[in-house]
């Protein structure tokens, strides 16, 4: 039972971490105005999830004018892969459902 909680705890985290960045995704793709409070903070709060995977891809993308943080597709992608290993971890010490 308590692993369960867990799991949903990890998730939950996932899920809130996984938002975030897509909104920095979507505010970098259609290039927002940073100056805005909302495009800032969502910069602000972004970049400490981000900033772990800069620099893995060199290259930023630009195509028709629209910019891809590759930076974010990376950070998705790798949170997405460390949640699933926490939680796959989790199951180990899970007892057996009766």
């Amino acid at each position: 039972m308590i692993f369960r909680f867990w799991a949903q705890v990890l998730y939950t985290i996932l899920v809130l971490i996984e938002t975030i960045i897509s909104v920095r995704f979507v505010f970098r793709l259609i290039d927002a105005n940073a100056d805005n409070t909302i495009v800032a903070w969502v910069y602000q709060v972004s970049d400490a999830f981000v900033w772990p995977f800069q620099g893995i891809v060199t290259a930023d993308v630009e195509i028709a004018g629209f910019f891809i943080d590759v930076d974010a597709i990376v950070a998705l992608v790798m949170y997405m892969f460390i949640a699933f290993v926490i939680a796959e971890i989790i199951k180990i010490f899970a007892p057996p459902a009766r």
